[in-house]
């Protein structure tokens, strides 16, 4: 499924919106919504779904290619969403001076297995706001939820923001939760609220910045830990 503002074109590109008891993104499928002209802005994607499942590269994005405004994806699924898959993945990008976009994701079960939410730019714009309201939250086997500047970018990382109304479990090398800038920029902000953080097998949150920016404000809050 695909929304473009192309170059010829005026105005932003359209919305995608879903509704469904289920939504299976599978094998290379995928949902896009994208603006090639820094003057247009991508659509939003709106998915209000029983289960979300993207497995096997299956992904959802917005894109800007240039100077103009990310769209808005943003998830309510009231049972859960599950993410498997290396490139499996749900994105923002902004390539241009604007932010990465914002990822909202409301559901009691959010379990990711590799793959990858992240609100990135690669321009001078900061790393996008990413927002999850859940029950559960596990990333596992690699799984990442970042917002940051890649390494061709000079913005600073992005705002990252967990509700766990029941707990957070980060596990095994690579999995976590990152706001960071590979560039001259600030690390960014990261806030978790959850009554149970679990870090195990080098499981990390990090806001950090490897060029001379100041490291990012890292705020986790939580009543125990294990």
């Amino acid at each position: 499924i695909i929304s473009n503002g192309v170059s010829y074109g005026s105005g932003k590109a359209g919305d995608i919106a879903i509704t469904a008891e289920r939504l299976v993104i599978d094998t290379d499928g995928y949902i896009n919504n994208s603006a090639s002209d820094e003057a247009k802005a991508a659509g939003n994607i709106i998915i209000n779904v029983g289960r979300l499942s993207l497995t096997n590269d299956g992904t959802i994005s917005s894109s800007v290619s240039f100077g103009g405004h990310s769209g808005v994806i943003t998830v309510n699924a009231t049972e859960s969403v599950f993410i498997s898959g290396g490139s499996s993945s749900l994105s923002c990008y902004n390539g241009g001076s604007n932010p990465g976009g914002e990822i909202t994701i409301k559901t009691p079960s959010l379990i990711m297995e590799d793959g990858n939410i992240a609100a990135s730019t690669s321009g001078s714009g900061s790393g996008g706001m990413i927002n999850l309201d859940v029950g559960t939250l596990i990333l596992t086997d690699g799984a990442r939820v970042s917002s940051g500047s890649t390494l061709d970018g000079t913005g600073s990382g992005g705002h990252i923001t967990v509700k766990a109304s029941d707990s957070v479990r980060i596990s095994s090398w690579f999995s976590g939760i990152t706001a960071n800038t590979n560039s001259e920029g600030s690390g960014g902000t990261i806030h978790v609220s959850t009554p149970s953080l679990i870090l195990l097998d080098e499981g990390h949150i990090t806001a950090s910045t490897s060029g001379p920016g100041r490291g990012g404000l890292r705020v986790p809050r939580w009543q125990r830990t294990c």
